[in-house]
């Protein structure tokens, strides 16, 4: 089609859209309303994954292109990294807060994970596993709204690219030759 705005826009739109719809999970979300809100943000993701990296190599010289790629893929790298990092500190800030709240341990926060465990040991009714399981419900909610939030920035700020020629002559270097 030799256009990449309208993609970025739609898939920050999408994903902005997809990770709201995270932030309505509770303990009893059905399965078809996360497959849903998986499948949506996933569309999203794709499509703004997909679509900068055309526009990285449209908006730079010819000559430039291959770098800029490989630059879009290492500062996404980074980013990940990032993303994970912060998460994970948002989620277990936001889940010792709701654990503190009902009197258990925060220290729970910390190893999440493992906590699983014990969980799986306690009555369905009893009233720590309950919490904990609220309390875990609430760390992802921090996490999806933070998520939710930096995604309809994205969407703003991707309002500002201009339109670049797509149509352009690869002038490289580097060509395959017999």
């Amino acid at each position: 089609m030799g256009t990449f705005r309208w993609a970025i826009w739609v898939g920050w739109a999408v994903t902005t859209v997809g990770s709201g719809l995270y932030i309505l999970f509770d303990v009893n979300t059905r399965t078809i309303m996360w497959a849903s809100a998986l499948s949506i943000f996933g569309l999203g993701s794709g499509m703004v994954l997909s679509s900068l990296n055309f526009a990285i190599q449209a908006i730079v010289k010819t000559e430039d292109a291959g770098r800029a790629a490989s630059m879009y893929a290492f500062m996404r790298s980074i980013g990940m990294t990032i993303g994970v990092a912060a998460g994970g500190t948002i989620f277990q800030n936001f889940m010792k807060a709701k654990l503190t709240e009902f009197g258990l341990p925060g220290t729970i926060a910390k190893n999440a994970e493992a906590y699983v465990s014990i969980m799986k040991t306690l009555a369905v009714d009893d009233p720590t596993r309950v919490h904990a399981l609220q309390a875990y419900v609430h760390g992802f909610k921090g996490v999806f709204e933070v998520m939710t939030a930096l995604s309809g920035v994205a969407f703003v700020v991707s309002l500002a690219i201009r339109h670049y020629d797509m149509d352009k002559i690869l002038e490289s270097k580097y060509k395959l030759a017999r």
